[in-house]
């Protein structure tokens, strides 16, 4: 997510890709997103995390938060 995120590997969509990247990256290792998480907490993590506010260690921290 991190690397998408600062990389900028798309004209646009940067943080969109990211954020479906992490999804489809925890479904297939057994831990799909929890159906009822809040938007707005994710889009706050999303952008935290482009902008460079959470560091790794932070961002397995809070990561688990989204999923089942």
């Amino acid at each position: 997510m991190e690397s998408l995120a600062h990389n900028n590997a798309l004209v646009d969509g940067n943080k969109r890709i990211a954020w479906y990247a992490t999804w489809v990256f925890l479904h297939m290792n057994g831990h799909p997103l929890d159906p009822g998480f809040d938007v707005d907490e994710a889009e706050r993590f999303v952008l935290d995390v482009c902008q460079g506010a959470l560091d790794m260690p932070k961002i397995a921290e809070q990561l688990p938060g989204f999923a089942k």
